[in-house]
């Protein structure tokens, strides 16, 4: 049994139902050997599939999350989802609320020991909003920014509202005050990426360099994914020294009962509900940051008038939805 002083995980946000388990050693694949020498009894053990488009793992052109273990950005979200600093220790905001100035935490460090300097964010955030990257998220996250539609058409060589003022200070301009900026720089299309790993070759993405709690150490297709925790994280070491991704090893759901993974989604949560049920206990509920919700055709009568669809959302009882199809585990969306 593989103990770290704690007995189950909490997971962090999920509509999912997740389950937890006292740490259990898995075995490593036979079919494959390692190509690094971890002690798995300090890993936490997932189970993974991966992705064959390496746009997916770019975090200035995927469409989901993007490895939070491995890259970050100006700011961030707690548990709670408040808005919280990360790469930038302060902010000031001024012009009537189009100015950000952000000042850098002095000990951030690419996973090289590379200090993360305002240059590497112009960088950055001109890669992302670049024609030839071509990234379907940029102007979604990072659209409000002064002159960026020009650079992304290619009529400009610069962003003009990205400078770097010193190496610790970065401002951005917007064109109109905005307070929900900042939540779009959570976002990975706005993550710092060191420019000499990015540009070294066309599979960085599988050793990046990163700034992120966690370095990216073994990527064996079909195999496994391995993490270690970086030491010199400028918000703390991570408690949990490795963590180590099974590729394909199986359901995952069956693999955490038979001690293999430590945390899997749950596909029948009336079992794990039934406080009969020897995993009960083991059940953890959250919250994810996904909005699930019903489209009209706006184009075809009746919903082509906007008074009905308006109707629509006030007769629709969300609360009765979620109780009966989802048994209760989701949040009404309102606003």
């Amino acid at each position: 049994m593989r103990e770290f002083g704690m007995r189950k995980i909490a997971s962090a946000f999920l509509t999912f139902i997740f389950v937890l388990v006292t740490f259990n050693l898995a075995a490593p694949n036979p079919a494959s050997a390692w190509q690094v020498d971890i002690p798995l009894d300090k890993a936490l053990v997932l189970e993974g599939g991966e992705s064959t488009n390496p746009r997916q793992y770019d975090p200035h052109t995927t469409y989901g999350s993007g490895d939070k273990r491995v890259f970050s950005g100006l700011v961030s979200f707690d548990p709670q989802l408040n808005l919280t600093p990360d790469l930038a220790e302060s902010w000031n905001v001024s012009g009537g609320g189009t100015i950000y100035t952000f000042h850098l935490r002095q000990n951030a460090k690419f996973h090289n020991g590379r200090a993360v300097t305002a240059q590497d964010f112009v960088y950055s955030l001109e890669r992302a909003a670049s024609p030839e990257l071509a990234s379907d998220t940029a102007l979604t996250y990072l659209g409000d920014i002064v002159g960026i539609y020009e650079f992304a058409s290619g009529n400009a060589d610069h962003i003009e509202g990205i400078q770097a003022l010193d190496d610790h200070t970065l401002q951005i301009t917007i064109d109109a005050p905005k307070p929900y900026f900042l939540l779009k720089l959570t976002y990975p299309t706005a993550f710092v990426v060191d420019r000499e790993n990015v540009e070294g070759d066309s599979e960085w993405y599988r050793h990046p360099n990163g700034t992120g709690p966690y370095r990216l150490i073994e990527w064996t297709s079909f195999q496994r994914i391995v993490y270690e925790a970086n030491r010199d994280f400028y918000l703390g070491a991570p408690s949990i020294p490795y963590i180590v991704i099974n590729l394909y090893s199986g359901d995952s759901q069956r693999l955490y009962e038979t001690g293999d993974v430590d945390i899997t989604g749950v596909y029948s949560i009336e079992r794990f509900t039934d406080p009969t049920e020897p995993l009960h206990n083991e059940l953890r509920t959250g919250v994810s940051l996904c909005t699930g919700y019903v489209t009209f055709d706006s184009t075809q009568p009746p919903f082509d008038d906007v008074n009905v669809r308006k109707a629509f959302s006030m007769a629709f009882n969300r609360q009765q939805y979620i109780d009966v199809v989802v048994n209760g585990h989701a949040l009404p969306a309102q606003g």
